[in-house]
Order: structure tokens, then C-alpha cells, then sequence
């Protein structure tokens, strides 16, 4: 593949060695300053040779890197990888004497940390005009996907709202596979036939008791699960307020997340997630690196 340069017509390879020498020929045709080639340097290195026959070493910045890392400590590991490799080469950082000569502080001036939207960037603080970024993905829970898949309001008959409280896992109160297990809606419509042609004369209190005994339905269902797989482990369980709907005359029912609960335990999640960062950053003298709330695009 070449790319035709508008100005001058010159056909210009897209790989770095004919790139260069391309912008070599043109560069001697307008100015007379010649590119050249250095030997036991890179191919992004090369040298541009003045008029009056010296030359100025030049260093093309190639592509940022983008890594991407599992946990908390390989994000720590990458942030200390350049205190060492990069900014102080010869730091060792369980050596205590060289800690006290090195300003770990200076070292990681630049570096910053945004958590949010379901993840962690860590953004490295590249020597010359380049940075590189380190990404970890704050995976949800197949729990918490169960519970947002219910924001779509879908309607359940009986059946299937017990096999789904059932087959996930998460604690919910109240016990709605015991009060759904012994619902009986059959017995709503037959309550509803002895009342009016459409049982518009039948009170939602007399349906309820038809359905659900003396037991009164609840109104909300808070739902108990972890949010983040990082935080699963270690970490209290989120508690989502959800609403609990009932169409007697169709017998199905409906659990729906209260408006904003999802993004609210989001929030909280990655709130935990900053401050397990934070801690694990201190616990390694880099605490100098920023940790922002938002989102690298």
C-alpha cells in the first residue's frame, strides 16, 4: 500500500525505513538537507544531515503502548515498573537506604489513575512526549447482570419467577421464592368471576388475599449480590431496592430495580475500588500517583 503525497506526487511506503527514506528525497529536492541512515540504531532513529555536512540524530516517537492488567497489584506493578525501568533504573524498591535518596514522589509526577466506567486506566508518564496506559477491566458479576437484565420490565408468569429467584444465586429479602411458590392466582380469577363480569368490583386488597393468603405482598424486594468480580471476595454485598409488581388478571408478576439503584451501587462499587487502589499505591511509596474519578477515552 502507498499513499501519493498531493504536493509532490512522490509515492510514499507506509512502513517506517521507505517512510523515511521518501521524506529523504523530498527533503534534499526542497531544501537540499539530507535523511540518513544510522547504523546500530533502531529504525525510528535516524540522522539529518545539515548543509554544512553534519548531522542531527532524530527520534521518530512511535505508538503509545496499551497494556492491560487482572488485578489491583499487576496495576501497581506496572506503575512502579517505571519507577524503576524508566525513570530511576537503578532503584530497589525493598532497599530502605536507596528509598531515602530517591524522591519516589518526583519519580511519579505525571502518573495518574481515572476509575469509572467499568474501569481502571492508569496512565504512565512516558519519558519524552509519549504515555503509555495500563488498563483493568472492572468486570461486573454474572449476579449483577441478572439483576440489570430485569430494568427491561419484563412480566414473569409464576413458574418462571421461581426458576429464575431459584437458579441465581443472591440472597433476597423477603423470601420471595417461599411467597411465590404458594401464590395462588388461579384463585384471583375465579375471585374476581363470582364479582362482576370483569371483576371490576373486586378490591386489590380481596386479589391479594386471593393470591397470597392473609400474607400482603411487599412492595419492595431488596436484593444482596456483589457488583465487581475484583471485589467478590473480600468485600460486603451490594443491596439493590427493586419494586415488586403484580397482574392479577394476567397471574405474572414483575421485579424491577428502583430507578437509579444500578448506577448508584456502580458508583459505590468503584468507590471501594479507588480506595483499595489508594491503599495499595501508599503501601508501596506511590502514593504521589493521582487517582481521579472519570473516564479515559
Amino acid at each position: 500500500m502507498k499513499i501519493m503525497s498531493e504536493q509532490s506526487g512522490v509515492n510514499v511506503p507506509c512502513d517506517i525505513k521507505g517512510t523515511v527514506e521518501a521524506i529523504g528525497r523530498m527533503a534534499v529536492g526542497a531544501h537540499g538537507v539530507k535523511i540518513i541512515e544510522l547504523k546500530k540504531e533502531p529504525e525510528h532513529v535516524y540522522g539529518l544531515q545539515k548543509p554544512d555536512g553534519s548531522y542531527e540524530r532524530i527520534e521518530a516517537i512511535p505508538e503509545p503502548r496499551h497494556y492491560t492488567v487482572e488485578t489491583l497489584v499487576d496495576l501497581r506493578k506496572a506503575a512502579m515498573r517505571q519507577v524503576t525501568s524508566v525513570i530511576v533504573p537503578n532503584f530497589d524498591p525493598s532497599d530502605r537506604d536507596v528509598q531515602e535518596t530517591v524522591d519516589i514522589k518526583a519519580a511519579v509526577q505525571g502518573m495518574c489513575c481515572f476509575v469509572g466506567n467499568g474501569k481502571v486506566v492508569l496512565l504512565l508518564n512516558e519519558v519524552g512526549d509519549r504515555f503509555e496506559r495500563v488498563d483493568l477491566i472492572l468486570a461486573y458479576t454474572p449476579e449483577f447482570a441478572v439483576v440489570n437484565g430485569w430494568l427491561s420490565r419484563m412480566w414473569w408468569t409464576q413458574k418462571e419467577a421461581v426458576d429464575v429467584l431459584r437458579t441465581v444465586e443472591f440472597r433476597v429479602e423477603p423470601d420471595m421464592r417461599s411467597l411465590l411458590r404458594s401464590a395462588r392466582f388461579s384463585s384471583s380469577r375465579e375471585e374476581a368471576g363470582t364479582t362482576g363480569p370483569a371483576g371490576n368490583d373486586v378490591s386489590l386488597s380481596i386479589k391479594q388475599r386471593a393470591v397470597f393468603g392473609t400474607e400482603d405482598p411487599p412492595e419492595d424486594v431488596f436484593v444482596y449480590l456483589p457488583v465487581l468480580e475484583l471485589l467478590r471476595d473480600n468485600e460486603p454485598e451490594a443491596c439493590i431496592r427493586c419494586l415488586f409488581n403484580v397482574d392479577y388478571e394476567k397471574g405474572k408478576v414483575q421485579i424491577v430495580p428502583a430507578c437509579g439503584e444500578m448506577a448508584r451501587v456502580i458508583r459505590l462499587a468503584e468507590a471501594v475500588v479507588r480506595q483499595k487502589l489508594e491503599a495499595e499505591l501508599l503501601e508501596h511509596e506511590l502514593g504521589g500517583v493521582d487517582i481521579l474519578c472519570g473516564v479515559l477515552n
